[in-house]
């Protein structure tokens, strides 16, 4: 008894009773592992005791959320029948279909609570710099700078939905070599279908941030790598290109490396080898631009009902707030269904996650007072088209300058 902890002295219902209230999953497991008679007291109750602690971590309202990510996450191959019942019951939010597999071991658990916060420190990189520079209208002219206001639950809640969202889709369509249908593109392109366009909208935003997140390491390695710069040279593909879609379909877990490669040498190592330069031809910047090919030319003020209906859709999942929705609009309002998601035009809007917000943020910024000057979509492929020659140029610069010779000299 001398060498026990006071709390090692309790009777195992009180140590279980404890354990029962802990909030997070990491806490548990350093709990269990001070001592072998919590341990013990654990083990008599791990899946109720489990149970408790994800309940509790865990938000109600994303709870569907995260199961399905987990059970998606058990599959490395995945057959065209197993993909379709899936999807299915992802599909059907209201009907909980994934609540029953919540008897975790401990193990088990981690995993889903790992990712839980990789997904908050994601949220956070996305967010925080966007609360920083945009203030209320009221605080915009005071000497003293007000702390920006904290995401509201449902925001939280958008963000959080979404990272899930992308990681089931990698999970699903993420192996380039394994897509679970025949006719891949297509089924691809049906997946998005089951949304309204702003909620696609808001996986665009989470598509973007992310390739922010990758590249520092690629700028770097496209200016200062000989193999790299070779690469893109005889590829003749871009730094934003069928390669950066290969590691975003890799998953979040691996884009977490590139947010800690905070030096020349991490980004060096995350990007060495030939690995690294694999592609992945279809995976979601393709397959999300094909969602817009649509042969009706009218605005989205333009639109019938039954246009609306088909084209914008309604949304998937009820969102309390109508935040969303009504910058969508707003920012559509006189665009071509041609961009109703992931244009080149929006891109300015969707690098401050402009369809995340609840609506009393956006009328503290602001945002409606004024229609959004959109550029038409011509003059954002003349422009996209420039940006690529300029960095087609830059690659043969920095292979002059390396001494790099191939057949293109």
């Amino acid at each position: 008894m001398g060498n026990q902890s006071l709390l090692e002295q309790l009777s195992t219902e009180l140590i279980q009773g404890i354990l029962f209230e802990l909030s997070d999953i990491q806490s548990l497991e350093s709990a269990i592992l001070t001592g072998p008679r919590l341990y013990a007291a654990f083990k008599g109750g791990e899946v109720h005791i489990v149970k408790s602690v994800l309940l509790q971590q865990l938000d109600a309202d994303l709870l569907h959320d995260a199961l399905s990510t987990e059970v998606s996450m058990r599959k490395r191959v995945w057959e065209e029948s197993d993909a379709d019942v899936f999807l299915v019951s992802y599909l059907c939010r209201n009907e909980r279909p994934f609540h029953p597999v919540l008897n975790y071991t401990l193990s088990q658990a981690l995993r889903l609570s790992r990712l839980y916060t990789l997904i908050e420190r994601f949220t956070s990189d996305l967010t925080a710099p966007i609360l920083a520079r945009n203030k209320p209208l009221e605080d915009r002219h005071t000497e003293a700078p007000s702390p920006a206001l904290p995401l509201s639950p449902t925001e939280r809640n958008r963000f959080f939905r979404n990272f899930y969202r992308f990681q089931i889709y990698c999970n699903i369509f993420g192996d380039p070599n394994e897509c679970p249908y025949q006719d891949g593109s297509d089924r691809n392109l049906a997946y998005f279908t089951h949304f309204s366009t702003w909620e696609n909208e808001q996986l665009a935003c989470i598509h973007d941030y992310l390739l922010r997140v990758m590249s520092p390491a690629f700028k770097q390695e496209s200016e200062t790598d000989r193999d790299w710069i070779l690469f893109f040279l005889l590829s003749q593909t871009g730094v934003d290109s069928t390669i950066q879609q290969y590691h975003l379909s890799r998953g979040l877990k691996h884009i977490e490396r590139f947010l800690d490669a905070d030096t020349p040498e991490k980004r060096h190592s995350l990007l060495s080898g030939k690995e690294s330069q694999k592609a992945h031809m279809a995976f979601f910047s393709d397959i999300l631009g094909e969602i817009n090919e649509f042969e009706q030319s009218e605005s989205l003020k333009d639109l019938t009902s039954a246009d609306e209906k088909e084209l914008v859709r309604q949304p998937r999942d009820s969102d309390p707030d109508t935040g969303p929705e009504d910058i969508w609009r707003w920012a559509h309002s006189n665009q071509p269904c041609s961009q109703f998601v992931f244009s080149l035009s929006q891109a300015p809007l969707r690098e401050w996650a402009y369809v995340m917000w609840d609506r009393q943020r956006l009328d503290g910024w602001s945002v409606f007072e004024r229609p959004w000057e959109f550029i038409d979509a011509e003059a954002c492929e003349n422009l996209s088209e420039t940006r690529k020659e300029e960095e087609r140029l830059a690659f043969e610069e920095s292979a002059k300058r390396l001494e790099i010779r191939s057949i293109w000299i």
